[in-house]
């Protein structure tokens, strides 16, 4: 299946300074009517998850997009292919500034 996209995350706020460290942990569940089974896990880095969907966007390696998804024995359950990850950068007011946006401030004191 294609799940929807997640919400969206500051990868600042979750790997700090290292975008080469595995934070990025996925859980996949087999959802039912009874109760929400685990199927498997896998954890990636920031760099792991954008060379992924690079390949797989580029169809060089479609290999290097997937993630082994083991259960909780370490059994492999399946595999899971990242199709695309879109970072979107927020710019801070001293974007604007560095970028020729000109201010006008005007102060009065009564």
């Amino acid at each position: 299946p294609c799940w929807k996209p997640t919400a969206k995350i500051s990868i600042g706020s979750i790997t700090g300074a290292d975008l080469n460290e595995p934070t990025f942990v996925f859980k996949c569940f087999d959802k039912d009517a009874v109760a929400d089974e685990p199927m498997g896990e896998f954890v990636a880095s920031f760099n792991e998850l954008q060379a992924a969907a690079k390949a797989f966007a580029e169809k060089v390696d479609v290999k290097a997009s997937e993630f082994q998804l083991f259960d909780e024995k370490k059994k492999l359950f399946g595999t899971i292919i990242l199709k695309a990850v879109d970072i979107h950068r927020i710019p801070h007011f001293s974007d604007y500034l560095q970028n020729g946006w000109q201010i006008s401030l005007a102060a009065s004191v009564d």
